[in-house]
């Protein structure tokens, strides 16, 4: 009987719930983040107005990472200025109501400290595991 159910287990594996992968230029996965809410934020500060961007998203159920909303505290070149699906101040913050999925999503690592991803547990810097201008390649998967 034991022996069935590790059998069993050994070929259902660990249930497990959403991630995100961060793979490197060669499509190799270099980090693998726990979701436990399905969600994450991407973060980086703005390199002209140094300001706190944030840009939350979610996986999908068919792994797309659906943007929902970017968060900032100005209006500047290079920032957002439609209002899409809506747009609000809260605490102090422009938020931008999005709705937009993407198969994956590739960032170049910024040399501005503070760029990385922000889950319900914690924050990775990628400059913890990738150098400034290194490609990190975002995808989604449960």
């Amino acid at each position: 009987m034991l022996l069935l159910v590790l059998l069993s287990l050994s070929c259902t594996g660990p249930e497990s719930g959403p991630e995100l992968l961060l793979l490197d230029e060669q499509g190799q996965v270099r980090k693998r983040l726990p979701l436990s809410d399905g969600s994450f934020s991407h973060v980086f500060m703005h390199s002209i107005n140094l300001s706190l961007v944030d840009e939350d998203f979610s996986i999908a159920d068919d792994d797309t990472l659906l943007l929902h909303h970017v968060r900032y505290a100005q209006t500047s070149t290079g920032m957002p200025s439609g209002s899409e699906n809506g747009f609000s101040m809260v605490d102090g913050r422009f938020v931008l109501e999005m709705s937009r999925r993407f198969t994956e999503i590739p960032v170049r690592v910024s040399p501005v400290p503070g760029h990385g991803i922000r889950t319900a547990e914690s924050f990775f810097a990628f400059s913890d595991l990738f150098n400034p201008g290194d490609l990190v390649i975002l995808r989604g998967r449960h």
